[in-house]
């Protein structure tokens, strides 16, 4: 992740950092005039015995540093510290925007983590579904069964009573045909003992 240049304009600095760029400043200042004034006395100092600088450049230098090396050290060192100082309160405060942003994102995935579970069935779910769809399948199964078993009974019933009807309307027919057959023999019997009767002397 990179660190934009916005960050380190926003974060607060502490007064710490301003006091150790101030004693860099002073520490600089104190340095360069110390090199100034180091080199100036050199100089003069060979040319009063005639001698140039750069027969005795060695020495020349080695007392130029030595009496500025303890400043340029301090200022540097200052400016060091102050800059760690900076970027260190910058990573807290990058620190705590970032650690707020994962932890949301963390939230979210656990969400649509807990979603998506409970959105897929499990196996066991699927398997106790299945055995209600089938349980229900055979309860209908059954149902229809029944229903057509009752169906059946009552058209035998129906067709046990039309058989029925039809006996006893064919014993009715025949036993019309036989009174039918019988009134004529009935009606020569009686013309018969009419005729006898008519027939017989009377005394």
């Amino acid at each position: 992740m990179k660190l934009s240049k916005g960050n380190d304009s926003s974060a607060k600095k502490s007064p710490l950092v301003y006091v150790l760029y101030v004693i860099a400043i002073i520490a600089a200042i104190v340095a360069v005039y110390m090199t100034v004034g180091a080199i100036s006395y050199i100089s003069s100092y060979y040319s009063n015995y005639g001698v140039s600088v750069s027969s005795a450049l060695g020495e020349a230098v080695q007392y130029i540093v030595g009496q500025t090396f303890a400043y340029y050290m301090w200022a540097v060192t200052m400016f060091v510290f102050a800059r760690l100082i900076v970027k260190v309160d910058n990573a807290k405060v990058i620190g705590k925007s970032t650690t707020s942003r994962p932890s949301s994102q963390t939230a979210r995935l656990t969400d649509s983590a807990s979603k998506s579970k409970k959105a897929a069935p499990s196996e066991e779910d699927e398997k106790a579904q299945a055995e209600a769809e089938a349980l229900k399948a055979k309860r209908r199964a059954e149902k229809e069964e029944a229903k057509a078993k009752k169906k059946a009974e009552k058209a035998a019933k129906y067709m046990h009573h039309d058989d029925d009807a039809e006996e006893a309307t064919a014993a009715e027919a025949e036993t019309a045909d036989t009174a039918d057959e019988a009134a004529p023999a009935a009606e020569a019997a009686a013309d018969t003992a009419a005729e006898s009767k008519d027939d017989a002397p009377t005394a």
